[in-house]
């Protein structure tokens, strides 16, 4: 049924509940929005309404600030909530819903890309979409972090500095809040897509036509390579934007420790994958497995 819903008093409870010292508790918080979202909000615009509070709160808190992560924690334990289920029309054998899914792209919708006015804001909104994607509530899944590095390094730079930065920046975030469920989809996940039309694994322009797959360690190194391409031209005086230069550093360390703690726990499990003298490995090291796994069952009881 309907509720007294209106954005002044969702507003309210977010905007207390993500101050650092704030008294409300989560399940406190959650309850209070639920309260105001009717049980049919997938039919009506509250959520949509609320997805477009969500995106310019979390616009305006910084990547690194706490609230970032009470902001997705909130969203998360909302996200149990048939209140945000959304169902497609389908016959009734083959209804799905989609968790969250109508809050998803009101985030998609909202968030517009970057701005010359506040370059901060596309990064924090990116920091805030990969944490919410880090928490699982699609599944194991890339988000948009393919799309935010493929814009970042390989299509074409933007003549505006302000936008370079901006879009490096973006892409850094996705490093630091979800890089490890990226590179594993890349080293692990055996549903291979093609790298056509409407692939989240297509290339950008720039590579198009590259002999790399689009699904490999290679790829990954390329995004690490661009982050240290930015910071070595940030050094050199390139630009003295600092912190887009701290970004790219975070970002290409990252990739380089999620890299090599994966080939330390693959040499720890398997047979010598590589050489702890120092020697380059090979890339056969970071394949997906292929060998017979021995399972069995000990509780089941026939």
């Amino acid at each position: 049924g309907r509720t007294e819903f209106t954005q002044h008093k969702v507003a309210a409870i977010l905007k207390d509940f993500l101050q650092p010292d704030s008294k409300t508790s989560l399940e406190s918080a959650a309850k209070s929005l639920l309260v105001l979202i009717p049980t049919n909000a997938s039919e009506h615009a509250e959520v949509c309404s609320f997805g477009e509070i969500c995106v310019e709160l979390a616009e305006q808190i910084p990547y690194h600030h706490p609230s970032q992560l009470k902001l997705v924690q909130l969203l998360h334990y909302l996200s149990r909530s048939p209140k945000f289920m959304y169902k497609y029309e389908r016959p009734p054998q083959e209804e799905a819903q989609g968790a969250f899914q109508l809050l998803w792209e009101s985030i998609v919708d909202w968030a517009s890309g970057p701005d010359e006015e506040n370059h901060n804001a596309w990064v924090n909104i990116n920091a805030f979409k990969a944490n919410l994607f880090a928490t699982g509530v699609w599944g194991t899944s890339p988000g948009q972090s393919l799309k935010t590095l493929c814009d970042a390094f390989e299509t074409k730079k933007p003549e505006e500095a302000w936008e370079r930065d901006c879009k490096v920046m973006a892409a850094a975030q996705w490093i630091l809040w979800h890089g490890q469920t990226l590179f594993k989809l890349i080293i692990y996940d055996h549903l291979e897509e093609p790298p056509g039309e409407g692939s989240n694994w297509g290339f950008g322009n720039e590579l198009e036509g590259s002999k790399m797959p689009p699904r490999s360690v290679e790829r990954w190194r390329f995004w690490k390579a661009g982050f240290e391409a930015v910071e070595q031209r940030a050094l050199n005086g390139w630009n003295n934007n600092s912190i887009a230069c701290i970004s790219c550093l975070l970002g290409m360390t990252l990739m380089q420790r999620i890299e090599s703690l994966e080939r330390l726990v693959r040499s720890v499990y398997s047979d010598n994958m590589f050489d702890f003298r120092g020697k380059p490995y090979r890339l056969r090291a970071l394949r997906r497995p292929d060998r017979p796994l021995s399972l069995q069952v000990r509780r089941v009881r026939l």
